[in-house]
């Protein structure tokens, strides 16, 4: 699970008012939708609140694409534990947010006639973005010359990718 920071505690984000663009403006209601990075619609419209109730919070759960590259080196292979080194990147598809800004809340009319949302796109993840994890030795514990696999797991421990043979250690895999 990732989480997403859209404005950083003790920064703002400043929307003007814009009344050539519409008629969002004063104390509008608010909505966040996170998009892929063509804009197609990753959660429903989760609505925030008002301008002047402060700091919002909002959580989606969504899947985006993701490619995942792994590095294994094989280090030394002697009785007293074989040890490997794993190292890698996770690249992601892009995360973008839509904040929408409304004069009502109410889908059949309210106290505003001029009901023109005026939205803003934010692109929270770069399409391609990697996160990088820097070499990792293994624990100790095996001893001799032990066959080596590879699994990519969830934060819950389960698979997420099929089990690759790499070889044994003596191999240089």
């Amino acid at each position: 699970m990732a989480t997403a920071v859209l404005i950083p505690a003790g920064e703002s984000l400043s929307i003007p008012k814009q009344p050539v663009l519409g008629g969002t403006g004063g104390n509008p209601f608010i909505w966040v939708q996170f998009t892929d990075a063509n804009g197609n619609a990753m959660s429903d419209e989760i609505f925030l609140g008002r301008c002047v109730q402060g700091p919002f919070a909002a959580d989606a759960d969504f899947v985006i694409s993701a490619l995942a590259r792994a590095d294994i080196t094989g280090g030394t292979c002697d009785n007293t534990g074989s040890t490997i080194s794993l190292s890698g990147e996770l690249s992601l598809s892009g995360i973008d947010a839509k904040v929408i800004f409304r004069n009502n809340d109410n889908p059949v009319g309210g106290p505003h006639k001029n009901d023109q949302p005026l939205v803003v796109s934010i692109e929270l993840v770069p399409p391609g973005m990697s996160i990088e994890f820097q070499k990792q030795p293994s624990l100790g514990g095996v001893g001799g010359n032990p066959w080596i696999y590879l699994a990519f797991l969830n934060a819950a421990g389960e698979p997420v990718s099929d089990t690759f043979l790499l070889g044994r250690c003596v191999q240089d895999f």
